[in-house]
């Protein structure tokens, strides 16, 4: 698709790929649950109480890790972002919409996530969409891809970290790590794919933190971490093209990256 938006042609299979994003989110999300739902399995139920959910059973046993888990991974991610993405495109009849940019620096594809406008126009849903200089923005697939990759590997050390705790904690036992002899193939090409990602971000995501992603040829060790971002002294030119199909009763747009004067709907 990138090379498509800098030879200036139209994105084929982005319907495709937009299905198969969503479907990645969806997992996310479910995997973050699952991972609750195993620290609730670290101690036994508290007798005369029932907790619906997890984190209020988690809150109520006080587990070890379980607070760094919550502002880490849920406060920080999951409850302001992937949260809404999953939630909006379940239960709000949301959908995914491509926007696609072209710069001087080389092309720039991502999208937004729909939502509604007064007088009954269409753009990136403002939940999830903070606006930047009265402009509506989106979201790049690099960024999001490599904040996807951050997201897996925080949760991984989260609950690793919360088992640990709690075996020390309640049978004052110490757990050792036995790390794998050799890394699968897969996961070294997805950790040297997820490290190969540069630049490419909308301009409001140039001043957000991003993950720094860190692994050796051989894939034998990994590093991730959150990086600063980078705020930029003069503004870029950049063509933008949101891919969408017009149909009888279609309702007006608000375009992501255009400027205040056309942030009113548009046809």
């Amino acid at each position: 698709m990138e090379t498509e938006v800098a030879l200036a042609r139209d994105a084929t299979g982005g319907e495709e790929l937009l299905s198969v994003y969503e479907t990645l989110l969806d997992r996310l999300n479910e995997h973050i649950d699952a991972c609750t739902e195993i620290l609730r399995c670290l101690r036994p139920p508290i007798a005369g109480k029932i907790h619906k959910f997890h984190w209020q059973f988690l809150d109520a046993t006080a587990l070890p890790g379980w607070k760094a888990f919550q502002e880490e991974v849920i406060k920080r991610y999951r409850d302001p972002c992937l949260g809404v993405l999953v939630n909006e495109l379940k239960h709000a009849s949301g959908h995914l919409t491509l926007c696609n940019a072209s710069t001087p620096d080389g092309p720039i594809c991502g999208f937004f996530l729909n939502g509604a406008y007064p007088a009954g126009a269409i753009g990136p849903n403002r939940k999830l969409h903070k606006s930047k200089d009265k402009m509506q923005t989106a979201f790049s697939f690099r960024r999001d891809m490599m904040m996807n990759f951050w997201l897996v590997y925080r949760v991984g050390e989260a609950v690793a970290r919360c088992v640990e705790d709690t075996i020390q904690s309640d049978y004052q036992q110490d757990v050792a790590e036995v790390p794998p002899s050799k890394p699968s193939p897969e996961w070294a090409t997805l950790c040297e794919e997820c490290a190969g990602l540069k630049g490419a971000f909308f301009p409001d995501e140039e001043a957000m933190v991003r993950p720094i992603i860190v692994v050796p040829k051989d894939a034998s060790s990994l590093t991730v971490k959150l990086g600063p971002g980078r705020v930029s002294r003069q503004r870029r030119p950049m063509e933008v093209k949101v891919v969408m199909t017009i149909r009888e009763g279609t309702p007006s747009y608000v375009m992501p990256y255009f400027a205040a004067a056309d942030t009113g709907p548009r046809r």
